[in-house]
């Protein structure tokens, strides 16, 4: 019976150095002992066949195994959480291109009098290009009298030659529009709306990968399960026939029939347990594992990958992990630009209270109507001014500044106390993950252990030492351990996947 058992772990748990000496179908077969023995220990022994275990466990054919790297690559701009992220990132650059406080404007401001006591024609064509703090200007104008009609007093500085009149206008904020405005606060506040959608994208795919990964694991989990369940079945159906045949030859209590019928018919309900659970885990990885056109993709058994011995150390960062996630953990990249964003704020209303000053020139010419300047019939103009506007009261804009410094320190002391949380949270994430690792060591070699004693009693109980319900508790302890075994490798992908969370880092 441990040779069934035996071959129940290897093909369950995969290429793990568990082979014991007598595992050769042939040798099992046709030894000397065994085909010139009665027909019980032959009964016995085909019963026990690890060739035969094998026929059943191999009846599917083994696809390509579904592993890690194929989960998480399904992942990656197909989920639909993800994919609104990334239109969400596409949203802020749009909001960044439309606060853009530089453009050139083309304005025309053209009409005619073509009745009345006034008659005339006036045109004024402006190009502007607004540079920070800078304006400037370019214009031509032109103001004509009809035929039988004059222009306007009130309309007197549209007046020209024939030409027309061209102009340059450059203005120059003080104080306050060198250093911020409104229109620049604006744009940073727009770049700073890109680093928080594409920090929030990153967070979603590290909490997408998060729950893929342990909706893959699950699934593996519950399918060795499965494969467990079916094998043990096989198994007891395959004995009762060598139960019913050595207590035909008296070597067995009839009682013995009745009590592995009952194993028969509990492993059933085993059974046909493990089958709701392979589906239901099918089906929530489903919500991860997504083809090219983004629709959930439910696979079967036969891509179940194979066992994989325990690796030696912990999974390697680039880096320190604390440190990697106090540069790069989106959570933190967001609070800096949230306090980025208070901060910009702060200087727009703290500049608010400072007065407001601005200088300009300006210079025109007349032209004639080949275009030629005239100094005679119209000479240049140029111009200097300033403005200024002094706030006295001003009790908005220091209501403004107050606001804005109590919430920069708000939003400071809110970077700082998640700063320390993350420290914590990748501390105990790498011991989670130690901790999970060293379980799933232990309980492999718990599987080897028991898979050992399965064998010492397989062969006290082919020898009439114990009964069948001795022989059923031990199958059900090797049954337990592959089981624990099988809890640990699930345990241990997770705590991997909510390591990168903390981090903020994927794993190679």
């Amino acid at each position: 019976m441990f040779n069934l058992l035996f071959g129940v772990g290897a093909l369950l748990l995969g290429p793990v150095a568990l082979a014991a000496p007598g595992d050769d179908p042939a040798e099992v077969e046709t030894t000397p002992s065994t085909a010139a023995g009665d027909d019980g220990v032959a009964a016995r022994a085909r019963a026990t066949s690890v060739a035969r275990l094998r026929d059943m466990l191999g009846a599917h054919a083994k696809g390509p195994p579904l592993v890690r790297p194929i989960v998480v690559g399904a992942i990656d701009g197909r989920h639909p959480k993800v994919r609104a992220l990334v239109a969400a990132v596409a949203a802020a650059r749009g909001d960044r291109l439309r606060t853009r406080f530089y453009d050139v404007t083309v304005a025309t401001d053209t009409k005619a009098a073509v009745d009345g006591y006034y008659r005339y024609v006036i045109s004024d064509n402006t190009v502007t290009a607004d540079v920070g703090a800078a304006t400037l200007q370019a214009g031509w104008r032109f103001g004509l009298d009809g035929s039988e009609g004059a222009l306007p007093d009130y309309y007197g500085e549209y007046k020209t030659l024939a030409g027309g009149e061209v102009r340059l206008h450059v203005g120059l904020d003080l104080l306050e529009g060198l250093v911020t405005d409104s229109e620049r606060t604006a744009l940073r506040q727009a770049d700073v709306g890109i680093d928080l959608a594409e920090a929030d994208l990153a967070l979603t795919e590290l909490v997408v990968l998060r729950d893929g990964v342990e909706a893959w694991a699950k699934w593996v989990g519950s399918g060795r399960i499965l494969a467990l369940d079916q094998a043990l079945l096989d198994v007891a159906n395959q004995r009762q026939q060598a139960v019913d045949q050595r207590i035909g030859l008296g070597d067995l209590a009839p009682v013995e029939r009745v009590r592995n019928r009952q194993i028969v018919a509990q492993r059933e309900a085993d059974l046909a347990e493990a089958r709701g659970e392979f589906t239901a885990s099918t089906e929530k990885l489903a919500l991860y594992l997504r083809n090219e056109g983004g629709e959930g993709e439910r696979v079967g058994i036969e891509r179940l990958p194979d066992r994989v011995a325990a690796p030696a150390g912990a999974p390697a960062f680039d880096g320190d992990p604390v440190e990697l996630a106090l540069r790069e953990h989106p959570l933190l990249r967001t609070a800096r630009a949230h306090l980025e964003l208070t901060d910009l704020d702060r200087r727009l209303a703290r500049f608010g209270l400072l007065p407001k000053a601005s200088i300009y020139g300006e210079v025109s010419q007349d032209l004639q109507a080949g275009g030629d300047p005239s100094d005679s019939l119209a000479p240049r103009v140029a111009m200097v001014g300033t403005k200024v506007s002094v706030p006295l009261g001003n009790t908005k804009d220091r209501g403004k500044r107050r606001m804005a410094e109590a919430k920069w320190t708000k939003a400071q002391a809110d970077l700082d106390w998640l700063e320390d949380q993350i420290v914590a949270q990748v501390r105990s994430a790498q011991a989670r993950e130690q901790a999970a690792l060293v379980r799933w060591r232990r309980a492999a070699e718990s599987v080897d252990l028991a898979l050992q004693l399965q064998e010492a009693e397989q062969v006290r109980f082919d020898a009439g030492d114990i009964d069948l319900l001795r022989l059923w508790q031990v199958e059900q302890e090797t049954a337990k351990s592959i089981r624990t075994e099988v809890k640990a490798w699930v345990a241990y992908q997770v705590a991997v996947a909510e390591l990168e969370l903390a981090v903020g880092q994927r794993l190679e």
